[in-house]
C-alpha cells in the first residue's frame, strides 16, 4: 500500500497550481516588458523579419525566462512514483499504437473544435458582437518555417515537460483519473480561450494517460508535435493553395460549380481532398477512440491509503485537488484573462 496524508496530498495539489500561476504571471510580465523593448524595432520591420522578432519576442520570454523559474520552483518538491510502476501495470507504446493514439488525437481535436466554435458563435449572437479565434489568424497569416520552430518544435516540449512530466510527476501518483483529467483541464484552461479550451482538453487528457502509462515523456511530445503540425503546417500549407473568396462564394451558393476551369485555378480542390482526409482521419479516430475507452482500466489497482489507512476515494481525492489555493488561483486567473479577452473583442 501507498500511504499518504491528505493535507500533504492537497498541499502538493496548492503547489503546483502555484507552480502554473508562476508560469503564466512570469510570462505575461516578461512578454509586456518584451514588448516595450522591442516594439518600436517591430514598427521599423515587414515581412519574415517582423515575424520573426515578433515571435522571439513573443515566445522567448515563456520559454527562456517564465519556464525557468517554474522549474526550479518545481524541482523543489520530489517526484513520487506513478501507480502503474508500483502496481506492475505499465505499458509499451510501439509505433502502432501511437498511430492509432495520433488519429484518436485528430477526433478528439476536431470534435473539440467543433464545440468551441458552436459555443462561440452562440455567445457571439447573444452578445451582438464577434468573437474570433486569434490564434488560428496568426498562424494563417504566418510563415511556415517560423510556426515549424516555435509551434510545432519548441512548443509541444515545454508545454508536455509543465503540464504531463512536471505536474503528473508530482500528483499522478495519487489516482489515474484524477490526473488524467486535471491535466486536461489544466491544459485547456491554459490557452485562455473558448476556441482551444475543448479539443486542448481531449487531447490533454490522452497525452496524461500515454504518460502515466509509458513514463516516456517523448510519447506525449511526439504526438503533440504531430497535432501541431497538422494543423499549424499542413492545414495552413493548404489553405495557401486556395482562392478563399471563391472558396467562400462557392460553400454559400455564389458560385457556378459547373466552371471546372474556374475551379480548378481557385485551388479548392486541394481544400476538398484535406477535408476528406480528415474526415476519414476523424471517423477512424472515433472508432479508435471506442476502442480505447471500452479497454480504458483506470485505477483498477489503485494502492493509495490515507493516514488512517482507508482507501483515498474518488470523491476525497477530488476536493483534495481542488479545493485548494494554488489550483483556485490558476483556473481563475486563466477564466478571468479569457473573460477579458472575450469581452475586449465582442464590445470593442
Amino acid at each position: 500500500m501507498f500511504q499518504v496524508n491528505k493535507e500533504q496530498v492537497r498541499s502538493m495539489f496548492s503547489y503546483m497550481g502555484i507552480c502554473l500561476l508562476v508560469y503564466l504571471v512570469a510570462s505575461t510580465i516578461a512578454q509586456a516588458l518584451s514588448g516595450v523593448i522591442f516594439g518600436g524595432l517591430l514598427n521599423s520591420l515587414t515581412g519574415i523579419a517582423f515575424e520573426i522578432v515578433y515571435y522571439l519576442s513573443t515566445f522567448l520570454p515563456m520559454y527562456a525566462i517564465a519556464f525557468p523559474i517554474t522549474w526550479l520552483l518545481v524541482k523543489r518538491k520530489p517526484a513520487i512514483t506513478f501507480i502503474a510502476e508500483r502496481t506492475g501495470t505499465m505499458e509499451t507504446w510501439t509505433a502502432k499504437r501511437l498511430v492509432m493514439d495520433f488519429v484518436i488525437c485528430v477526433f478528439l481535436m476536431y470534435l473539440g473544435n467543433l464545440i468551441g466554435t458552436g459555443l462561440s458563435a452562440i455567445i457571439s449572437s447573444f452578445a451582438g458582437g464577434e468573437l474570433t479565434n486569434v490564434v488560428a489568424d496568426l498562424i494563417i497569416g504566418s510563415n511556415p518555417f517560423i510556426m515549424a520552430i516555435f509551434v510545432v518544435i519548441i512548443g509541444p516540449i515545454i508545454e508536455e515537460l509543465l503540464f504531463r512530466k512536471f505536474l503528473l510527476d508530482r500528483i499522478g501518483g495519487y489516482g489515474e483519473r484524477n490526473a488524467m483529467i486535471l491535466s486536461g483541464i489544466l491544459f485547456g484552461l491554459f490557452h485562455m480561450n473558448l476556441f482551444q479550451f475543448f479539443y486542448a482538453f481531449g487531447i490533454g487528457c490522452l497525452f496524461a494517460f500515454v504518460y502515466l502509462r509509458s513514463h516516456k515523456i517523448r510519447y506525449s511530445i511526439i504526438l503533440h508535435m504531430c497535432v501541431n503540425f497538422m494543423g499549424s503546417i499542413i492545414g495552413v500549407l493548404v489553405l495557401s493553395k486556395v482562392d478563399m473568396d471563391y472558396l467562400n462564394n462557392l460553400l454559400s451558393g455564389n458560385a457556378d460549380m459547373a466552371d471546372t476551369a474556374t475551379m480548378l485555378a481557385s485551388g479548392v480542390q486541394y481544400y476538398f481532398i484535406y477535408l476528406m482526409i480528415l474526415m476519414v482521419l476523424f471517423i477512424i479516430g472515433f472508432v479508435c477512440f471506442l476502442v480505447r475507452i471500452r479497454n480504458l482500466k483506470l485505477d483498477a489497482t489503485n494502492d493509495v491509503v490515507d493516514e488512517n489507512e482507508q482507501p483515498l476515494d474518488r470523491k476525497t481525492l477530488k476536493k483534495l485537488t481542488y479545493r485548494n489555493a494554488g489550483m483556485i488561483l490558476f483556473i481563475l486567473f486563466c477564466i478571468a484573462f479569457a473573460v477579458f479577452n472575450a469581452l475586449t473583442q465582442l464590445f470593442a
